[in-house]
């Protein structure tokens, strides 16, 4: 669950939940892990349009270090066509933390 238009903690945490059932009122077996971020919301220009330079880099490193600092999940959605372009690729790697 996340809004395209911009990154940040939708679900108000950065930490796994349960599921609950409204219709039948019941927990479920199954645990939500909420999405920070999803690079189209910072890269595209028709959302944040940050590109893929240090302010999108400063984004993501803004998200990730708070969920650090609360020892959560940095949720992380990058949609597989991104990796047509080399840029992007490499812009993929240096976020996650990847060797070049």
């Amino acid at each position: 669950m996340s809004y395209a238009d911009h990154v940040g903690f939708r679900c108000g945490t950065c930490y796994e939940y349960p599921v609950y059932d409204v219709v039948e009122c019941q927990q479920l077996k199954l645990r939500e892990r909420p999405l920070v971020a999803m690079e189209c919301s910072v890269i595209d220009e028709r959302y944040m349009g940050l590109g893929v330079g240090k302010e999108a880099f400063d984004e993501f490193q803004r998200l990730k270090t708070t969920c650090q600092q609360f020892k959560g999940d940095f949720t992380l959605l990058w949609h597989n066509y991104r990796f047509v372009d080399p840029t992007e690729t490499e812009f993929y790697k240096t976020v996650v933390g990847r060797p070049r």
